[in-house]
């Protein structure tokens, strides 16, 4: 006990070791902000992709082979996805990209090569009933503002009196960013373009001419992802097929699986199961889960995570060379309170424990003061955001580049238990290597040290 007691009051009495409490707890404190950060988008990120694909994924259509005649049944394929174990749900979908007109543009453009540099949206051809057993699209309706929202959920594309008498504008729900970039209500009209369906080889010799019409705001949703809310659009499957005059009702079939299912495993028993619809034949990879599709993205900000958490860690092995210095500077001062002890009959194990209490004193402190900050700036981490943003007039966090417009956070145990017990090896050590000096002191020469 009188370790823990004379380690106390040397911490007290030698300021530079609070240095080291305040390096330990930025270390901790800026860990735990950080991999919270990168736990909420990585989680985020998740939610939304798996949301808005569904669990897995199956490729249905190719123009080429479209051209040639060799359309995919996938009526037929659906009913045999649906009869599967597993799986819960199916819905077809019909994929377009669609062409804003040349006034409109939306924060983020993205651009068909040579064909054109105005801004594009993904318009998804649905049937609202099937969409709603594989996706979360209803729960990205009910995200919406009360004055854009859907007044039924189970009909999005109800207009209701939105719609004049005659009206022939399709019924489309729109992200929120998109809404907000382009000024539309409940109601608004706007002007879509798409190309038909043809082999983009023979698209120059067959000259193209893009089809153009006008859609009618149904509502909005929204998904949290500024990227997903800019570049996605849902319409009626079959409204959208005779708009883009298409080839076939559905370029893929959405699944979603029962839960605690292998998908990777689902998924080969899909492809298998499909193989008498020729889909090996027109696809490479024609079945895939989420993480599959959106999994690049996930291991790339998971391996930013990694590498930033090594440079936080310098933090903490700063502060332990700093502990190191003070140990060394203390063991100076106390060299004759080292030879009393001496003389008491303490052991030189015994007196150089003093000082790894002392290393494990000052990680204490510090590991507890950075979890404590840590725990609250993570919580807190948009209030201050804001906060700062006010006073610097810039944000840090922009949403057009982090695809968030709020700071996600997830704040797991495990991670504050394991930014603890690193802090606490890498401090123990410097401590340990700071006490050696003290176990090799000559007794007789402490006690002969002038103070």
């Amino acid at each position: 006990m009188y370790r823990w007691v004379v380690a106390w009051r040397w911490l007290r009495g030698l300021p530079i070791l609070w240095v080291s409490v305040v390096g330990v707890a930025l270390g901790v404190a800026s860990i735990l902000v950080v991999d919270s950060i990168f736990n909420g988008v990585i989680g985020k990120l998740r939610q939304i992709g798996r949301g808005s694909t569904s669990d897995i994924t199956v490729q249905t259509f190719l123009p080429s082979r479209a051209e040639a005649g060799q359309t995919l049944p996938t009526d037929a394929m659906t009913a045999t996805i649906l009869g599967l174990d597993g799986v819960v749900g199916a819905a077809q979908r019909l994929v377009r990209p669609c062409l804003l007109p040349s006034g409109r543009k939306l924060p983020i453009v993205i651009a068909i090569g040579s064909v054109s540099r105005r801004s594009m949206v993904n318009v998804v051809g649905i049937d609202p009933a099937a969409e709603s057993g594989v996706s979360s699209l209803r729960a990205f309706l009910a995200g919406a503002t009360p004055a854009r929202r859907v007044p039924d959920p189970a009909r999005p594309f109800d207009l209701g009196d939105l719609a004049p008498p005659g009206d022939t504008a399709i019924p489309l729900l729109v992200g929120e960013k998109f809404a907000d970039a382009l000024g539309l209500e409940r109601g608004s009209t706007i002007e879509l373009m798409t190309i038909p369906d043809v082999d983009p080889d023979d698209a120059d010799a067959k000259g193209v001419v893009p089809q153009a019409g006008f859609f009618r705001v149904a509502g909005t949703f929204r998904t949290e992802s500024v990227v997903e809310d800019l570049t996605r659009a849902y319409a009626p499957r079959a409204a959208l097929q005779r708009f883009a005059v298409t080839l076939c009702g559905a370029t893929e079939i959405a699944v979603k699986a029962e839960e605690g299912v292998d998908l990777d495993a689902l998924a080969v028993t899909i492809e298998s199961r499909l193989e008498p619809f020729g889909l090996r034949a027109a696809f490479e990879s024609p079945v895939k889960t989420w993480l599959q599709l959106s999994g690049d993205i996930l291991d790339a900000i998971d391996e930013q995570r990694r590498v930033l958490d090594l440079c936080l860690f310098c933090i903490v092995v700063v502060a332990g060379f700093n502990l190191l210095v003070s140990l060394h500077l203390l063991v100076n001062e106390k060299l004759r309170d080292v030879g009393t002890l001496a003389a008491l009959g303490g052991s030189s194990i015994g007196i150089a424990s003093i000082f790894t209490a002392l290393g494990l004193l000052v990680t204490a402190i510090g590991a507890l003061l950075g979890v404590v900050a840590g725990v609250a700036l993570t919580r807190n981490v948009n209030e201050v955001h804001d906060a700062l943003a006010g006073w610097t007039g810039r944000r840090l966090w922009d949403a057009d580049v982090y695809f968030f417009d709020r700071i996600p956070v997830d704040l797991a145990p495990q991670l504050v238990g394991m930014a603890i017990l690193g802090t606490f090896g890498v401090t123990l050590l410097f401590a340990f290597l700071g006490s050696l000096r003290v176990a090799r002191l000559d007794p007789v020469e402490t006690l002969r040290h002038e103070g």
